[in-house]
């Protein structure tokens, strides 16, 4: 069977109240529950702020690229995905 539509849901800056990794968890596992329900085949997670707790534990797999954060006329080194964050305003 051929398939021809594939749909993903993403998920990029997310956090739970205190940073507290159950809630983290207990986030990303009703996100995932819900993408299910809604018929999505994949689920990206971007690996920013808190989300190292969660890959593990929830079974994420390492992708097959580079996700390069790109802000326009910033120069910034290089850091760990954890410390790397963004305010919307």
């Amino acid at each position: 069977m051929e398939h021809k539509i594939l749909n993903i849901a993403y998920a990029s800056y997310c956090v739970a109240k205190d940073n507290d990794s159950t809630r983290i968890k207990q986030l990303y596992k009703d996100m995932l529950i819900m993408a299910k329900q809604k018929g999505f085949d994949v689920f990206n997670l971007t690996e920013v702020l808190q989300h190292k707790k969660v890959v593990d534990d929830l079974l994420f797999r390492v992708g097959d690229g580079q996700l390069k954060h790109y802000f326009y006329n910033w120069n910034v080194q290089a850091c760990e995905a954890e410390d790397i964050g963004m305010i919307m305003l």
